[in-house]
C-alpha cells in the first residue's frame, strides 16, 4: 500500500524481509494455520473461486486458501515486498502448487482482467496507516457480494498478564517489550478489535467477528522459536526507539529458556489473540460461487451477520422456551443506561495531557494511560500506539527521561519523569491551551439579541 493520507498515523514494517524474518513468518503461518483455515471457510470460500490475498508475504494464507478452491480455483497473492513474493514462488514451486500466482507491487497498481469472488488478508491491516482505505482499494477487485475475510492481531489483550498459566515471568518480559516495539513503530496495537469497524468503514456490510487465541505448550511447540525470531527481527527498531530489555545474546537464548520453563512448570502461552471476521462486498449478494459457473452442490449463500449468531428456530439456547423469547441487551434494559465509550484526544492535546499526567511522579507507560482514563473520570482515552510514540518523541526532546523498574505487581517497567525542560513545556502548553478555550467559550456565548429572544 502506497501514500498517507492526512492526520493518519505513520507506520514503519519493522520486520524486514531477511531470510530471517522469512523463517519467522513461515513459523508464524504453522501457529496460525487453522484459525486461518476456519476464518476462510466460515467466510465463505469455496471450490472453484478466485481468490485476492492482500499482502501475502512468504504466500501462507495464500497456499492455505489455493487447498480449499482446489484444481478449478486461483490464488494471487500480492506484496511489496520483491524478498518475500520471491521466497513464495520458491515455495509454490517445491510444492508443486500450481493455482497461485504472486505478484510484487501495491495493490493500487493491481490491474486485472475480471474481479475476484473473493478478498483475504493476515496481519496486514495493522501495519497501514489508514486500513479502511487500503481494504477500500483492494475490494474494488471483488465482485458484487463477493467475500472479504480477514485475519489481524489483538497485540494489546495480553499486556495485562493473562497470558500464561502458571504465570510465566519470562514471557511476561516478552510480551510487554514485543508491545512497546509494536507500538513505538506505530503498529495498531488493538486491529483485531477494530476489524469490524473497519470492514464497515471500508463499505463492506454485514461483518461477523470472532476471537480466537491459540495455546502452545511441552516441548516441541513452534512458539518458541517463533518468538526467538521475532524478537531478532525487532532488535534494530527497539535500539532505532531506545528501548531495552534484550540483547541478541537474549534472542538467541529465548527459546531454550522459554522452553524450559514452560516444560518445567507443566504450563502453556497464549498465542498472540487474533480476531477473524469476514463480510461481504456492497452489491448484489447471491450465492458465492466462481463467476460465470452454475451452481453447484457445495456453494452457499455467505451468512448474514444475524444468521451467522442467531440459533436455529427450536434450539434449546438456556432452556425450552429460549427460542421463543427475545431478550433485550443489557444496557437497553430498565435502570440500565448505556455506556459511554470514551473519546480519543484531540490532536495537539496528547503532549499535555501526557505530561500533565507525569506531574506528580514517575508511571510506566500503562499507568500513565490508567491515570488519564481515570482523571478524565472514562472520558478520554490514548490508545498504545499513539502513547508510545509520544513518550518516545517527548524521550528525544529532552522533556522526559526514562529508566527501567519495578512495578507494583513485581515485574520489570519503563518508568518515565518529566525533566526541568518537560515541565516548562508543560507551562508553555497549559497557557496556550487556556488562551484557546477561553476564546472558544467566548464564541459559544450566546449574543445579547440571542439571550433575549
Amino acid at each position: 500500500m502506497s501514500g498517507t493520507p492526512p492526520g493518519a498515523r505513520t507506520v514503519r514494517y519493522l520486520l524486514g524481509h531477511d531470510a530471517r524474518e522469512l523463517r519467522r513468518l513461515d513459523l508464524q503461518g504453522r501457529l496460525y494455520r487453522d484459525v486461518t483455515v476456519r476464518a476462510l471457510r466460515d467466510g465463505g470460500l469455496r471450490e472453484g473461486m478466485r481468490v485476492l490475498d492482500l499482502g501475502c508475504g512468504s504466500g501462507d494464507v495464500s497456499f492455505t486458501a489455493a487447498g480449499i478452491v482446489g484444481a478449478s480455483g486461483h490464488v494471487v497473492g500480492v506484496d511489496r515486498s520483491p524478498e518475500g513474493v520471491a521466497f513464495a514462488r520458491e515455495r509454490a514451486a517445491a510444492l508443486g502448487v500450481d493455482n497461485v500466482r504472486f505478484e510484487v507491487g501495491a495493490i493500487e497498481e493491481l490491474e486485472h482482467a475480471e474481479p475476484f469472488d473473493a478478498l483475504v488478508g493476515r496481519f496486514v491491516l495493522m501495519h497501514q496507516a489508514d486500513p479502511a482505505a487500503a481494504l477500500r482499494a483492494a475490494a474494488r477487485w471483488i465482485r458484487p457480494g463477493g467475500a472479504v475475510v480477514m485475519v489481524e492481531t489483538y497485540i494489546a489483550l495480553l499486556r495485562h498478564g493473562l497470558h500464561s498459566e502458571p504465570f510465566s515471568p519470562l514471557y511476561d518480559q516478552v510480551v510487554r517489550w514485543k508491545t512497546e516495539v509494536v507500538g513505538g513503530a506505530g503498529v495498531d496495537l488493538v486491529a483485531g478489535a477494530r476489524l469490524r469497524r473497519t470492514l464497515l468503514d471500508a463499505g463492506l456490510v454485514e461483518p461477523v467477528a470472532r476471537l480466537e487465541a491459540p495455546l502452545e505448550g511441552g516441548p516441541d511447540s513452534p512458539y518458541y522459536e517463533y518468538l526467538a525470531e521475532s524478537m531478532h527481527s525487532m532488535l534494530a527498531e527497539a535500539e532505532r526507539l531506545g528501548i531495552e530489555g534484550f540483547t541478541t545474546e537474549d534472542a538467541e537464548r529465548l527459546a531454550g529458556r522459554l522452553r524450559e520453563e514452560v516444560v518445567e512448570a507443566g504450563g502453556v502461552l497464549v498465542v498472540w489473540p487474533v480476531v477473524v471476521a469476514w463480510a461481504r462486498a456492497p452489491g448484489s449478494v447471491g450465492p458465492t460461487k466462481p463467476r460465470g459457473e452454475p451452481l453447484r452442490r457445495g456453494y452457499r449463500s455467505l451468512p448474514s451477520s444475524r444468521e451467522a449468531n442467531t440459533p436455529a428456530r427450536g434450539t434449546d439456547v438456556h432452556g425450552p422456551a429460549a427460542s421463543k423469547r427475545r431478550i433485550a441487551p443489557a444496557s437497553l434494559r430498565k435502570g440500565r443506561p448505556m455506556t459511554r465509550r470514551p473519546r480519543a484526544l484531540l490532536p495537539g492535546t496528547v503532549d499535555l495531557v501526557i505530561l500533565q499526567t507525569l506531574t506528580p511522579g514517575p508511571l510506566h507507560g500503562f499507568g500513565v494511560s490508567r491515570t488519564i482514563r481515570a482523571r478524565s473520570e472514562g472520558e478520554l482515552d490514548l490508545q498504545d500506539a499513539a502513547l508510545y510514540q509520544a513518550l518516545h518523541r517527548m524521550e528525544r526532546a529532552g522533556w522526559i527521561e526514562a529508566e527501567w523498574g519495578v512495578s507494583d505487581a513485581g515485574r520489570r517497567a519503563k518508568y518515565y519523569r518529566l525533566t526541568r525542560s518537560g515541565r516548562a513545556r508543560l507551562r508553555q502548553e497549559i497557557g496556550f491551551w487556556r488562551r484557546y478555550a477561553a476564546a472558544v467559550f467566548r464564541v459559544l456565548e450566546p449574543l445579547e439579541s440571542e439571550a433575549g429572544a
